[in-house]
């Protein structure tokens, strides 16, 4: 049995809406630019996340928990395109369908033997390192605060988190030269709770912000 534990942490969405298709008619109002009916838009979000990942090669045999930022060296922060589809269901109500996935990688001489998985990784090996980071989001809003140039809101909702992780290094052993390869995926639905705020940039586009917090997780088989 293999057992993933995941930390997702604290993660700061800032989107700035590109395009922006409504059901609505156009109208002259600030009120109706600010909430339309349905929008699409297409953006980009700054990410920070803790990532920690621990992965056992059976029930009795544990892995190493490793903190891929500190221990592995992959950035913390990064810049990911997503794509969002929002539906004002009515004056406060607002369901939200979002997409984005993370790759990102890193390097590092580690200090420490790892395992991870069935793979066990000496002192001294240089380790590359990937972890791949997908998320789908279904969110409800409901907005506490709404006025004609800005609002604010609660979120709940559910995240499907896919999660892919691999440890790369090459030894030498007997004078041949022996690849290691430390692998690890999985998909598990996140409960999620948050802020959205939302407020008028100039007299085209609409500037939102999601502060999201995912739980840590732990996942078995």
């Amino acid at each position: 049995m293999t057992r993933n534990r995941t930390l997702p942490g604290s993660v700061l969405f800032a989107v700035l809406a590109l395009g922006i298709l409504t059901a609505a008619p156009a109208r002259a109002d600030e009120a109706e630019r600010l909430w339309p009916r349905l929008t699409i838009s297409v953006g980009g979000f700054l990410s920070t996340s803790d990532s920690t990942l621990q992965a056992d090669a059976t029930s009795s045999e544990f892995g190493t928990s490793l903190d891929f930022e500190t221990d592995l060296g992959i950035d913390s922060g990064e810049s990911v395109l997503a794509a969002r589809l929002d539906w004002l269901m009515g004056r406060r109500n607002e369901l939200s369908l979002s997409y984005f996935k993370l790759s990102r990688t890193g390097q590092e001489t580690i200090d420490e033997e790892i395992t991870f998985g069935s793979v066990t990784f000496p002192v001294g090996v240089t380790v590359d390192s990937r972890i791949d980071q997908e998320q789908i989001e279904l969110a409800y809003t409901f907005w506490a605060l709404r006025r004609q140039h800005a609002g604010l809101g609660a979120t709940i909702g559910v995240v499907n988190l896919g999660l892919d992780a691999e440890l790369l290094a090459t030894i030498e052993a007997a004078g041949l030269e022996v690849e290691l390869v430390g692998e690890a995926t999985t998909d598990a639905p996140v409960p999620l709770v948050g802020l959205r705020g939302r407020g008028l940039l100039g007299n085209h586009f609409i500037l939102t912000g999601d502060l999201r917090f995912l739980p840590d997780i732990e996942i078995e088989g």
